[in-house]
């Protein structure tokens, strides 16, 4: 897919902040249609009123126009080429192999390349925004199903260390609804939901959206079906080489949301790991 707003700037004559938008929105299109005027505005340094200016200039009505094209424009590209695929298909897909490399130079480029995705496709502020949620909410729920569920585990365990109220439900059953059924407008909601995607994600979002629970959502595309539930969403890389979906930026990107949540609470962190390990000193040898 080709950049959306590149032919809508061609031969156009820009003021200085006018080209100042136009390069964020060069680099940030597949963001665009999840963020709010007011959010753009302030990541580029401009007014409201500049951008919406801006938006008219290129053709659009008005900002909710211009994200309901982007949105359009970008589901069509994900149904045309992403499409759901069979297990086997995957690993065809991903079996080819440049002539020139081996396997193991191969994956560890996948890897590498996965992790840095993380970074570079998500503005940062996202990571800091799903922290204050965590830091701030009563239950903190850590929900991910199948594929998903190793990392719902182990980021839910690790969360435990530092904050107390962290639920995890990784258990595609009704018993999830067990454990969701007193969450308030005062917890937090963190979805892991990748392709194949599947009810259960939209049932739980659909619970919580009910609830005016914050739902932070680590996806691998701004248009899946779940994303128009998430107040916060993190894109993630799920490219592996094999027929299933690698978790390794989705661990990373976990790992960096409890980092962060341990530096800003770092004094508490260590009475908390003081505790855990004089109650915990008797099971080791």
């Amino acid at each position: 897919m080709g950049n959306i707003f590149a032919e809508k700037l061609k031969k156009k004559q820009f003021t200085k902040a006018q080209k100042k938008i136009a390069a964020y929105f060069l680099a940030n299109q597949l963001l665009l249609s999840q963020k709010s005027l007011r959010q753009v505005a302030d990541e580029i340094g401009v007014s409201d009123a500049s951008v919406l200016r801006f938006v008219r200039e290129i053709g659009y009505d008005g900002y909710n126009a211009l994200k309901n094209d982007l949105h359009s424009i970008i589901s069509e590209h994900v149904t045309a080429g992403m499409s759901w695929m069979s297990l086997s298909s995957r690993f065809d897909r991903r079996a080819v192999l440049p002539a020139d490399r081996s396997l193991a130079d191969a994956f560890l480029q996948m890897m590498h390349e996965s992790i840095e995705k993380a970074f570079r496709q998500n503005n940062l502020a996202v990571f800091d925004r799903i922290v204050e949620q965590l830091s701030a909410a009563d239950h903190k729920y850590i929900v991910g199903f199948r594929g998903c569920s190793g990392v719902a585990h182990f980021f839910a365990r690790t969360l435990r260390y530092v904050i107390n109220g962290v639920v995890e439900a990784s258990s595609a059953d009704v018993d999830t609804f067990g454990l969701l059924q007193g969450i308030g407008e005062k917890d937090v909601l963190v979805l892991l939901s990748f392709a194949r995607y599947y009810k259960m994600d939209i049932e739980v979002c659909k619970m919580a959206q009910e609830r005016n629970v914050k739902i932070c959502l680590l996806t691998d595309d701004l248009v899946s079906p779940v994303a128009s539930y998430a107040d916060h969403t993190v894109v993630i890389d799920t490219d592996s080489m094999s027929f299933y979906n690698s978790v390794t930026a989705l661990n990373f990107v976990c790992e960096y949301i409890t980092t962060l949540l341990c530096r800003q609470k770092e004094r508490e962190l260590k009475d908390r790991l003081n505790f855990n390990d004089k109650f915990s000193e008797f099971m080791r040898t």
